[in-house]
């Protein structure tokens, strides 16, 4: 569960950046992940509530975004939001930032 690992790391991050200005509570943590990056939403939700207890977002809100993938045809340069499944009329599409 790798998600235990990536909430360990955004929590340190949010912390620094907190001490960085002066602030001693976190109210609220947004996140954005794409939907294929293999992160499982509740095992992250389950890390944030486990691990915050001592931290200065001991009583934050976590919001998580999912994003969807955006691909793009090499060819006519026109992109398009993935629908979830793999569609064989769009071999060449690639995915773009």
């Amino acid at each position: 569960m790798h998600e235990m690992s990536i909430m360990e790391g955004v929590l340190a991050l949010a912390g620094n950046e907190a001490g960085k200005h002066g602030y001693q509570k976190i109210t609220r943590i947004k996140l954005r992940i794409g939907e294929f990056r293999g992160v499982v939403r509740e095992a992250l939700e389950f890390a944030f509530d486990a691990m915050k207890g001592d931290t200065a977002a001991k009583d934050a809100v976590l919001e998580i975004e999912t994003v969807a993938i955006r691909l793009e045809c090499p060819n006519c340069k026109r992109d398009r939001i993935h629908s979830g499944r793999f569609e064989s009329s769009l071999p060449r599409m690639r995915i773009s930032s």
